[in-house]
């Protein structure tokens, strides 16, 4: 029964919006696309302005200008220690490893 009330809803709606639209639908039609293409021509102006804005500002990091750091390296392979310790390794020959929190007890 709600499902008929909607479409008797729906119909009158439709109806009454074809009686008062002062426009025929070729004219609707075309007022409607030129909103469309202008409203999308600023979102694509702005979307320019942005993008623009994140390359400068990434190249300028990338760059060292952002706050007055030197040139950064990237790299994908991690930077090693010069003495050769690394996580888990002792820290010279005769030394064991500190024990893990959670792990068992030392003997």
């Amino acid at each position: 029964m709600r499902l008929a009330w909607m479409l008797f809803g729906a119909a009158v709606g439709a109806m009454g919006t074809a009686l008062m639209t002062p426009r025929t639908g070729r004219e609707c039609r075309q007022a409607i696309g030129e909103r469309v293409q202008a409203r999308c021509g600023e979102a694509l102006a702005q979307g320019r302005i942005r993008a623009t804005e994140l390359i400068r500002s990434t190249r300028d990091a990338m760059e060292g200008k952002a706050g007055g750091q030197g040139p950064t390296e990237f790299s994908a392979e991690p930077k090693q220690a010069s003495t050769g310790e690394g996580p888990g390794q002792p820290e010279s020959p005769g030394t064991p490893p500190a024990p893990v929190a959670g792990g068992p007890p030392a003997a």
